[in-house]
């Protein structure tokens, strides 16, 4: 089963699986030899071409600056790039066969662990910030599953989750602020409504009194009026009551209008 490359006159190369042996004699003598070549030459270009992608994939991973480590499917570590060595302050041949909760002890291997296997169940990408308590440092982590790998990508975020910190720290102290201030607006409108409030309702009270004396005074002099009215015309009730004789007519009419007259005198009393 010896490979053996092969070229032919116009250039093409093929391999073959070569089986050889002796053929001997009856007292024992080599006389000769025989085999059998199996073509595998497709086989051949597949795992050159596999091959040399899978060193063209270990240059551009060893060229990025963003940490990268492959795991396997039980999640043991098969690779880690430069930048992960660099990153995780070791090589890439310590690294190999430990898994990520292996190398992070404070409950940051934990967490990675879950965002993995999340990753692998439903069969996407996922991101994650944890906090590296024992290095003091954010690291943000994107996993990527295949059949039977998963392969993550992770970098130093530190600087970038400071400034955003700090970014959020004063928006809460500015937000904080806001509102006090806020309140003292709202409590400074709600007093000058109060004493908009307490105005409206004095010049209310002075209008209403100035209408009541208004209509006093006009009820009095029409009552003064309707009053002369009245007791004129009881006046001539009276003048006729005693000039008719008592059942007429113009007798008991005149009774009418004096009584009348004077429910009016009570009225306006």
């Amino acid at each position: 089963n010896q490979v053996e490359r092969e070229t032919w006159p116009d250039g093409t190369v093929t391999w073959v699986s070569s089986t050889k042996m002796a053929m001997r004699n009856d007292a024992g003598e080599t006389i000769g030899i025989f085999g059998i070549s199996r073509d595998i030459s497709v086989q051949m270009r597949t795992q050159i071409a596999l091959q040399e992608s899978q060193e063209q994939i270990a240059s551009i991973l060893s060229s990025i600056t963003e940490g990268f480590i492959a795991l396997d499917e039980k999640g043991f570590i098969t690779y880690a790039n430069p930048a992960a060595e660099a990153l995780l302050r070791s090589s890439s041949e310590a690294l190999k066969g430990h898994r990520v909760i292996d190398i992070f002890s404070n409950g940051v291997g934990k967490a990675l662990v879950a965002v993995f296997r999340n990753a692998q169940s439903d069969a996407k990408f996922r991101d994650c910030e944890v906090y590296d308590e024992a290095e003091q440092r954010w690291l943000m982590f994107r996993a990527y599953t295949s059949a039977k790998s998963l392969s993550v990508f992770f970098r130093d975020i530190t600087v970038r989750k400071e400034a955003q910190i700090a970014i959020e720290d004063q928006q809460r102290e500015l937000e904080a602020l806001v509102v006090e201030r806020t309140r003292e607006l709202t409590d400074a409108n709600a007093l000058l409504q109060h004493e908009i409030s307490e105005r409206q309702r004095a010049e209310a009270a002075l209008l209403q009194t100035e209408r009541l004396e208004a209509i006093s005074s006009m009820a009095g002099g029409m009552a003064a009026n309707f009053e002369n009215i009245v007791t004129i015309i009881s006046q001539y009730a009276a003048k006729i009551l005693d000039t008719t004789m008592p059942g007429s007519h113009p007798h008991e009419n005149a009774a009418r209008i004096l009584e009348a007259a004077q429910r009016g005198r009570d009225l306006t009393n």
